[in-house]
């Protein structure tokens, strides 16, 4: 079965949810159904693609519709879903403010993340996030990009608790500003560090106040990680996320 979509298909909407194959009719969600009938003014007889990570991709054709309300029937398999998952890494950065939150979730489920790990960290500005929010958030970026399986979604913990889970595996730490640099190794160039991980890596990032020197201290005495240097520049939260994302994915 070909993985790949024909050209056809890629102007059908396409939504994310999970069905029973052995069942041909499926009725969607309010929200799921209000896209389809108040957005995209979608009718009866018209055809969607349906997917999830364990069914695959299907064309389905719309039975019924209305303002909160519709119907599908599955009509037949476009692709199914990969049965090896790609090693894709893990991104744990500093929780920031909502507009640039939505801007890292998103162009990372692009680039392909397994993992997104929101931390509560000395210099964030933004304590909670509602986690809920973070996983829709995934699932339009998914649902856009033409991919079957939406990253985890982690909930926000602290940066001790984030070290403790991830002890033994490598973590590559973004550090920019020049009190991260002190008193340790040489922070590495990104390619070079690549060339030398087998197993994916795990990606931490600082939220736009960077590390403070107790977590600069905290990570220097942590036998696991490896300082990684993004440049002369200083990068906000965002961007240096998705350059660490970007490398990784050109070189792999």
């Amino acid at each position: 079965m070909s993985l790949h979509c024909p050209l056809s298909y890629h102007t059908l909407p396409r939504l994310y949810f999970f069905f029973d194959v052995e069942k041909g009719e499926h009725f969607l969600n309010s929200e799921q159904s209000h896209y389809l009938y108040n957005v995209m003014r979608m009718k009866k007889g018209q055809k969607v693609r349906v997917f999830n990570q364990i069914a695959g991709e299907y064309l389905a054709e719309i039975k019924d519709i209305k303002k909160e309300k519709a119907v599908i029937f599955l009509v037949s398999r476009i692709k199914d879903a990969p049965l090896l998952v790609k090693q894709c890494p893990v991104l744990a950065f500093g929780m920031i403010k909502k507009k640039s939150m939505h801007l890292i979730v998103e162009k990372a489920v692009e680039l392909g993340v397994s993992s997104i790990e929101p931390l509560v960290m000395d210099n964030v500005q933004v304590q909670k996030i509602k986690e809920d929010r973070l996983k829709k958030w995934a699932i339009e970026a998914v649902e856009q990009s033409e991919q079957i399986f939406v990253p985890g979604i982690e909930s926000p913990t602290n940066l001790e608790t984030f070290l403790d889970k991830k002890k033994g595996k490598r973590i590559l730490w973004a550090c920019e500003r020049s009190e991260e640099k002190i008193r340790g190794a040489p922070a590495k160039k990104l390619k070079e560090v690549f060339k030398g991980i087998k197993e994916r890596p795990i990606f931490l990032v600082g939220p736009e106040g960077g590390f403070s020197e107790r977590e600069c201290d905290l990570l220097r005495n942590s036998a696991n990680i490896i300082p990684v240097d993004l440049g002369d520049s200083i990068l906000r939260a965002e961007t240096a996320c998705l350059m660490m994302l970007s490398v990784y994915r050109a070189i792999s």
